[in-house]
């Protein structure tokens, strides 16, 4: 919403992407020195090795890795066990 509360609608951007980088981790068997991932609409496409040549947007980090997000699941339940039984 803007300012006025009136919504606002955000276009989704369509445009082809490459995000190339000296590494892609796709997990820890599948790692690929040189490469690139194509998306779509926000959607991986592919994920390859190499010179993706001229299709779309390149976005490139250098000698730089793309890799999954890493998460904490780290949480100490006995914690919440004793807060609701005081």
């Amino acid at each position: 919403m803007n300012s006025s509360g009136t919504p606002v609608h955000v276009k989704h951007d369509t445009r082809h992407r490459i995000h190339r980088a000296g590494w892609i981790v796709a997990d820890s068997s599948n790692i690929i020195e040189n490469g690139y991932i194509e998306t779509a609409q926000g959607v991986i496409q592919a994920v390859c090795q190499g010179n993706p040549g001229k299709a779309g947007i390149v976005i490139d980090y250098g000698p730089g890795a793309i890799m999954p997000p890493l998460v904490n699941a780290h949480v100490h339940l006995e914690y919440h066990y004793y807060h609701s039984n005081e």
